[in-house]
């Protein structure tokens, strides 16, 4: 049984957690309680800082090593789109 925990955490300045930070929540919430397995998901926004999560501190070993090559082609695609 897996017993989720989802956070939103926010600077201390800030009080009210932004509508399409909640929305996110609750969907992750549903999406990740029908996995078979252990799951952790972190999300941020880097303009405001909060930053919601599912299981975000648990250490989770690492899939496959062809994520990094994948990422290398994805930021290299990024970067000539912009560039272009």
């Amino acid at each position: 049984m897996l017993v989720p925990f989802l956070g939103v955490s926010a600077p201390a300045q800030a009080t009210l957690v932004p509508p399409p930070m909640q929305s996110l929540r609750a969907a992750l919430h549903k999406m990740v309680v029908r996995f078979p397995a252990s799951t952790a998901v972190e999300v941020m926004d880097l303009g405001t800082g909060y930053h919601i999560g599912y299981n975000a501190g648990a250490v989770m070993p690492a899939a496959s090593t062809i994520k990094v090559p994948v990422m290398v082609e994805v930021f290299r695609d990024a970067f000539n789109s912009i560039i272009a």
